[in-house]
């Protein structure tokens, strides 16, 4: 998928190209200015249509291609939105399941690499206010290492996901939680806001590969 911005005059326009088949050219185009009051397809350099941004309801607003098949637009939040042609997800597009796997491996790198850096700094300050404590496993409080080996996890579960693993991710989506289930008294309202958002968004993640109906 190719994305990228022209200006026309005072006109800013963001477009995007999808390929049919995956490994194919790229034969649909959306473009939309930036207020995304519509959204205009071009299917093979041809304008196929324009579909208003009201119009695009969760259940997806369609337009028929020159060629018979429907494409419909739906808005899925912070996921993007989803292109499907014929109820398929058309390759690289944001709800692909493929695209939303590489997405969750990303996000469960990061915040393995936060938390797992957070754990370590907090732990360096609880064992600095201990007198003769060395800075070891041993030493760590029980709840830290629990914590430091759901990081780890989810760092290892990263790898498994991006490849395409949807067991992978569920996995993570619950090391992530049982990470913030871990000590959670010692822990900040903000960092505990921090942890229910990042599993919503993983959880999202993983919902959005399963094949929506309807």
């Amino acid at each position: 998928m190719a994305a990228g911005a022209r200006g026309e005059g005072a006109v800013v326009e963001t477009s995007r190209g999808y390929a049919l088949e995956r490994g194919g050219p790229e034969r649909i185009e959306l473009r939309w200015g930036a207020s995304f009051r519509s959204v205009r397809v071009l299917f093979d350099g041809a304008e196929a249509g324009t579909i208003e941004r009201k119009k695009i309801p969760r259940d997806g607003a369609k337009l028929t291609l020159k060629d018979g098949s429907v494409l419909s637009l739906r808005l899925r939040g912070v996921l993007g939105i989803e292109v499907l042609r014929d109820d398929q997800h058309l390759p690289g597009s944001d709800l692909d399941p493929r695209r939303v796997l590489k997405n969750a491996a990303l996000l469960m790198v990061i915040a393995a690499l936060a938390d797992t850096g957070l754990d370590w700094l907090l732990a360096r300050r609880m064992l600095r206010a201990v007198p003769g404590a060395h800075l070891d496993w041993s030493a760590l409080p029980r709840a830290t290492t629990l914590a430091l080996g759901c990081d780890a996890a989810l760092l290892l579960l990263a790898l498994p996901t991006a490849l395409g693993s949807r067991i992978a991710l569920g996995i993570g989506v619950a090391a992530f939680a049982a990470r913030f289930g871990v000590g959670s008294e010692q822990r900040s309202t903000w960092t505990l806001v921090y942890g229910v958002c990042t599993t919503w968004l993983l959880a999202t993640h993983f919902f959005a590969t399963f094949k929506r109906k309807g």
